[in-house]
């Protein structure tokens, strides 16, 4: 029971760190994409840094709850 609990932890912690990884990683893409003077790939950075954020949104959901 212990092993499973502490299996667990780990699991979660390594969710909470993804998660965190690309929260991080997308906003620098939404910064980068601000500064270009190039609207069309404004929009396709922003685009695909939210379909990104979404997936891993989705992804720690469900991982989230197959650990719980």
């Amino acid at each position: 029971e212990r092993l499973v609990e502490a299996g667990r932890r780990v699991g979660t912690l390594y969710v909470d760190t993804y998660e965190r990884t690309v929260d991080g990683v997308t906003a620098f893409q939404k910064k980068l994409a601000q500064r270009s003077q190039i609207e069309v790939v404004q929009s396709l950075v922003e685009a695909q840094a939210d379909l990104a954020r979404e997936v891993a949104k989705a992804q720690t959901a469900v991982a989230r709850q197959i650990l719980s």
